[in-house]
């Protein structure tokens, strides 16, 4: 199950995720630079498996906005299922 990640510490969500560009350091310079960031975890039994984080962009000229996950591995099914109802939210 996915959920979203409120808090956490940085250095082990770092050691979930398997690029630079998924790193705490990378989605805090993106949200200060105006884009929304948002950091989902896949818990197991309460503890918390694996991590990402996607980032919001509106297209110019467009009411049209796009999630953007750079360098994660391919989705599964489950992880399909909840990007989708999260981009219907959004």
């Amino acid at each position: 199950m996915y959920q979203e990640i409120a808090e956490i510490n940085k250095s082990f969500y770092n050691k979930l995720v398997s690029h630079p560009l998924q790193s705490f350091e990378w989605g805090e310079f993106r949200r200060n630079t105006g884009i929304q960031v948002f950091r989902f975890g896949q818990f197991k039994d309460d503890q918390l498996i694996s991590a990402f984080q996607l980032s919001l962009h509106k297209l110019p000229f467009l009411p049209l906005t796009i999630g953007y996950i750079p360098k994660v591995t391919l989705p599964d099914e489950e992880m399909m299922v909840f990007l989708t109802q999260f981009g219907k939210k959004h």
